[in-house]
């Protein structure tokens, strides 16, 4: 019976720990989700027009997706705001191969809940964070390739 006693303590205890978890995560991406808002609302330092959708790509030269996002940022037709945590030297490269986005040092901005990220601003002034950028960025080149596709063959 003591067994069973424990196993219903320890069950318990796992049950209680795993709800505060849950709630630290909450609050931590609360507060990632209130300092981007703020930091779109008053973007002196990002120089973004709020009137249209854009995205901002959150991405660290230590993220294990580095390689393939930065890929799929390099071949993409769409404009994107990079924060790009990484040394001086190869901040400064990006920024001349990615000539088409706006690439910010990602020094002065910080994310608690993940070294990469894409946030998605819609006009209507709702922010969506996404912690897979790749899937989003390769969804994205998808849908411009098939819309480009569409727009060559509605002239032909």
């Amino acid at each position: 019976m003591e067994t069973v006693g424990a196993m219903l303590y320890l069950s318990i205890i796992l049950l209680i720990l795993g709800y505060i978890k849950f709630r630290i995560d909450r609050a931590m991406a609360l507060s990632d989700y209130s300092i981007l808002k703020a930091v779109i609302e008053h973007n002196h330092s990002l120089r973004i027009n709020t009137e249209q959708s854009f995205n901002i790509v959150f991405l660290d030269t230590k993220s294990d997706l580095f390689s393939e996002i930065d890929a799929q940022i390099t071949n993409a037709n769409d404009r994107f705001i990079i924060v790009l945590r990484s040394p001086e030297w190869l901040f400064k490269l990006k920024s001349n191969i990615w000539k088409q986005h706006s690439v910010i040092d990602g020094k002065s901005f910080y994310l608690t809940t993940a070294n990469e990220g894409l946030v998605h601003y819609k006009k209507s002034g709702k922010v969506f964070f996404y912690s897979k950028p790749l899937e989003f960025l390769d969804y994205q080149n998808a849908k411009t390739r098939f819309l480009s596709r569409l727009k060559i063959s509605g002239k032909g």
